[in-house]
């Protein structure tokens, strides 16, 4: 089970982990591209894109909502993600939580969740 801090993600309906590079780069005037002179100085980031769906009473969703919007409070401190498809927890901050909740389906809520790994 997928969970930030202990806290149950509930049903995971994607789960997209991206490790991208912030090389510098630069090109050289009148040359092609493989010419470009390319240096790793500022190291790899990873972030994991969560889109998933919490079940329950409506006091359940309050739950859940407040529990995230806690974690992100403007003063975080790194929590541990467990993925359902990842072998290995990550240390990680909340970049972004929006969730979207509908009367029509008054026990579905289905959020987002963005985070950055980091050093524990």
């Amino acid at each position: 089970m997928a969970t930030y801090k202990g806290t149950s993600l509930g049903y995971i309906r994607s789960e997209t982990q991206t490790k991208a590079s912030n090389l510098f780069n630069t090109p050289l005037p009148g040359s092609d591209s493989d010419q470009v002179i390319v240096l790793d100085l500022f190291g790899m980031t990873r972030t994991i894109s969560i889109s998933g769906v919490i079940t329950g009473a409506l006091a359940t969703l309050q739950t859940f909502i407040a529990t995230m919007e806690g974690y992100a409070n403007g003063q975080q401190t790194i929590g541990v993600f467990v993925s359902n498809i990842h072998a290995t927890n990550k240390n990680c901050y909340i970049q972004n939580f929006s969730y979207t909740y509908s009367t029509e389906s008054p026990s579905i809520l289905n959020y987002t969740l963005d985070l950055i790994e980091a050093s524990a």
